[in-house]
């Protein structure tokens, strides 16, 4: 959502991990599919969590259901496989963003704006002061706090919500509302939630 960008990518930073690795990843083969129900469901809202539809990755990446819901959100473990554990609960619209992101679309495919939920926190890659959709030599894996996106093409200019900085030196904090990717068909809105554990 890793956005959604999440990741679904994320921007503003609040600490540097490690270039490719950190000692905590979770390898989603090495958890069972109940395990990994139970990560998707911890993003959202206890409210909306229980009614929601859970999609995994599989071997091949794509995203396969594995519980079916009744309120049109779906929790996924993992927006990025190959980083950390970063749950997301989104609506279809925030679904439709997410899989036009992953899939290089010019624009996401929503038409309306859509909600998502990381009670989690989630991570994003950065390098050279610029948000990656992957990790690559030279990145560093930045951990986000626990945050809500609302994923429509906000503009800084005509809105006066500022952009969030790619900055690790400064703590992003609850209450802080910005713009993630400004400028760009997947701009959001980042609403940072509590503080990060």
């Amino acid at each position: 959502m890793n956005c959604v960008v999440s990741a679904i990518v994320v921007t503003s930073s609040l600490a540097v991990g490690n270039l490719w690795a950190d000692e905590n990843k979770t390898d989603q083969k090495q958890m069972s599919r109940d395990e990994l129900i139970t990560l998707a469901l911890s993003a959202g809202p206890a409210h909306i969590a229980k009614d929601a539809s859970v999609m995994i990755h599989d071997e091949n990446g794509k995203l396969v259901e594995v519980r079916k819901g009744a309120n049109g959100f779906t929790c996924v473990p993992m927006v990025d496989p190959t980083t950390q554990p970063d749950p997301v609960c989104m609506d279809k619209l925030v679904l439709q963003y997410y899989e036009s992101y992953m899939k290089g679309d010019p624009k996401p495919a929503n038409t309306a704006p859509g909600i998502s939920y990381m009670a989690q926190g989630a991570h994003h890659w950065e390098k050279n002061g610029k948000v990656l959709k992957k990790g690559e030599p030279g990145a560093q894996l930045i951990k986000d706090p626990p945050h809500v996106m609302i994923m429509w093409p906000f503009d800084s200019r005509t809105t006066g919500i500022p952009t969030c900085p790619i900055d690790p030196g400064k703590p992003a904090r609850p209450g802080v509302v910005c713009i993630v990717l400004h400028d760009t068909p997947y701009a959001f809105l980042m609403i940072y939630q509590g503080k990060m554990e």
